[in-house]
C-alpha cells in the first residue's frame, strides 16, 4: 500500500496537484510532530520515534526554501478561532524531551530563526536515567537468544522465560516490566537495564556509554528557554489517564510546577502523551487553564476545529520527502479520506 501510495504522491507532485491542494487548503494551520533526533543509531530500531540531524535539517530547507510560513504555537492557537494566521502556517513541536533536542537540532533552529515548543516530560528530566521501556524494547527485539533466565525484581528465585515467539517475548516483556516497576526505582532500573543487556546478549554499549535515549537536563531546558525555545506541558510520568482524573490532574500539575520551577514560562499547552485521551478530560483541561491540546492523528487545522485535539503530522525517519511533502500541502489528508 505504502508503494502505491509513493506513487501517487510523485505523478501528484510532477502534475502540479501538490501546488493546488496547497492553495486550497492554505487557510488551515500545519502542525508537525517530533520525538527524538538520534545521537547514534537509534532510529535504526524506532524509526518512528527518532529521525536524524541529516533528515531533520532537510525537513527544515524545505520549509524555508518552500516559503511555509514557521510560527509560534502560542500565536497559531490565538488566531485559530478566525484563521488570522499567516497562509499555510505551520507549527514545529516535539514531544518528550530527549537529548538530542539540545545537541542535534537547537542550532539549526536558531538558523533558520524557526519558534518551535517542545513539550516535556519532567520524571525522566529529572532523573537522568534512560527510558526503561524503551531501552528494554530495544533490547528484546533485537536480542537472538531463545530463552532468559532471571530474578524478576521482588522475587528470590530465579525463573526461565522462553523467547521463540514474538508471544513469548510479549509475555517477558510485561512479566519483567511489571515486576521492574513495581519494586525499583528509576537508579535500580537504569542498574537493571544493564544486566538486561547481558542477558539477552545485546552489545548495548553505544547506549550507554552515549547517553543515549535519555532526556535533556534540567540545566539543558534553561539553557534551550533562554534561546527562546517554548516548555509546555506533556505530564510528569509521560502517563494520562482517561480513567483516572486525579491521577491525570496531578500529573499536569507535578509538570507544570516542574517546568515552572524552573524557568519563567507560561504552561499553558499540552500534549497528550502516546496520543492517548478521552473527551471525558477536557472538562479537567478547562480548569487547569490549558488553551489548547495536541494529538498525534493526522490532519490540518481550521477554525471547526477543538482547541484540545489539534491534529498533528508525526514526522519521523519512516517518512520519506515525498511524504513530508504531501503532508504539508493537504494532498495526504485527501488521500486518506478517499481510502478511508
Amino acid at each position: 500500500m505504502k508503494k502505491v501510495k509513493l506513487v501517487i504522491y510523485r505523478v501528484a507532485k510532477w502534475t502540479g496537484i501538490f501546488h493546488l491542494f496547497r492553495k486550497l487548503t492554505q487557510n488551515k494551520l500545519r502542525i508537525l510532530c517530533y520525538h527524538g533526533v538520534s545521537l547514534d543509531k537509534e532510529h535504526d530500531f524506532f524509526d518512528k520515534l527518532f529521525i536524524t540531524k541529516s533528515t531533520y535539517e532537510k525537513r527544515m530547507k524545505y520549509l524555508e526554501k518552500a516559503q511555509y510560513p514557521v510560527v509560534s504555537l502560542e500565536s497559531a492557537v490565538k488566531s485559530l478561532a478566525d484563521e488570522s494566521y499567516p497562509k499555510c502556517a505551520t507549527v514545529i513541536t516535539f514531544d518528550d524531551g530527549w537529548s538530542g533536542v539540545h545537541s542535534e537540532i537547537s542550532d539549526t533552529m536558531e538558523e533558520h530563526n524557526f519558534p518551535w515548543t517542545l513539550y516535556i516530560s519532567t520524571y525522566y528530566m529529572n532523573k537522568q536515567t534512560q527510558v526503561f521501556n524503551i531501552v528494554f524494547q530495544f533490547l528484546l527485539g533485537t536480542s537472538s537468544v531463545d530463552r532468559a533466565s532471571i530474578i524478576l525484581p521482588g522475587q528470590e528465585t530465579e525463573q526461565t522465560f522462553p523467547l521463540s515467539s514474538q508471544s513469548d517475548k510479549d509475555n517477558f516483556y510485561h512479566s519483567v516490566s511489571e515486576a521492574v516497576y513495581a519494586n525499583m526505582s528509576a537508579e535500580e532500573r537504569q542498574t537493571f537495564l544493564e544486566q538486561l543487556a547481558l542477558t539477552l546478549k545485546v552489545d548495548a554499549s553505544w547506549i550507554f556509554s552515549n547517553g543515549c535515549f535519555k532526556y535533556i537536563t534540567t540545566e539543558q531546558l534553561k539553557e534551550l528557554f533562554k534561546r527562546g525555545v517554548d516548555m509546555q506541558l506533556h505530564t510528569h510520568r509521560h502517563i494520562f489517564p482517561p480513567e483516572n482524573l486525579e491521577k491525570s490532574e496531578t500529573e499536569i500539575v507535578e509538570n507544570r510546577n516542574e517546568i515552572e520551577r524552573l524557568i519563567d514560562n507560561t504552561t499553558n499547552h499540552f500534549c497528550y502523551p502516546s496520543g492517548v485521551y478521552d473527551k471525558s478530560q477536557f472538562l479537567l483541561l478547562e480548569k487547569l487553564g490549558i488553551d489548547s491540546a495536541t494529538t498525534v492523528k493526522n490532519g490540518l487545522n481550521d477554525k471547526n476545529t477543538n482547541k484540545y485535539e489539534l491534529y498533528r503530522f508525526l514526522d519521523s525517519e519512516s517518512i520519506q520527502q515525498i511524504e513530508f511533502e504531501a503532508e504539508l500541502c493537504g494532498f495526504a489528508s485527501f488521500v486518506r479520506k478517499v481510502l478511508r
